[in-house]
């Protein structure tokens, strides 16, 4: 049998090693370039090319923020103080009678939930519950309204 008995060529191997590594280490700066270019290219595509209509609609919501009731600096010191009264923001009942129905039942989107996990009952118990808190207020008034013809009717006899 045969065995191989020369020496293992080292000096190949390094040279190969040493190569491999600077001409690696020399490629970084051409990638680094070509990804810097790629990047800048789709910055000014996105970025730096806004058109005249989304320019003014920005325009016109940086002139809404400015001309609201309260400065955002203002409302931002009032949240931190804990005064929430007065505030031109603030959530509103919809179970009474002076919001139309339809509003009444948009709002119930918070208590549905999303559509891959609809809450149906709970949507139904908070629709059951937004109906008799208007009918209660419905059966007020009409009371108040039929205590009014009642009294007015006790003060004009002729």
């Amino acid at each position: 049998m045969g065995y191989e008995k020369t020496d293992p060529q080292n000096k190949v191997i390094f040279i190969t090693a040493v190569g491999s590594a600077l001409t690696l280490i020399g490629l970084i700066p051409v990638f680094h370039t070509y990804f810097d270019s790629r990047f800048i290219g789709e910055l000014e595509d996105k970025v730096y090319t806004v058109t005249s209509s989304e320019y003014e609609s920005i325009a016109e919501s940086r002139a809404q923020v400015e001309s609201a009731p309260v400065s955002i600096q203002a409302a931002a010191e009032r949240l931190a103080t804990g005064n929430r009264r007065g505030t031109p923001v603030a959530p509103r009942r919809t179970d009474t009678l002076d919001v139309p129905e339809t509003d009444a039942e948009a709002s119930l989107g918070a208590v549905k939930g999303w559509s891959a996990r609809e809450r149906i009952r709970e949507e139904a118990h908070a629709r059951d519950a937004m109906m008799r808190s208007r009918a209660r207020e419905q059966a007020r008034r009409d009371a108040r309204a039929a205590a009014e013809a009642a009294a007015a009717e006790g003060t004009e006899t002729p």
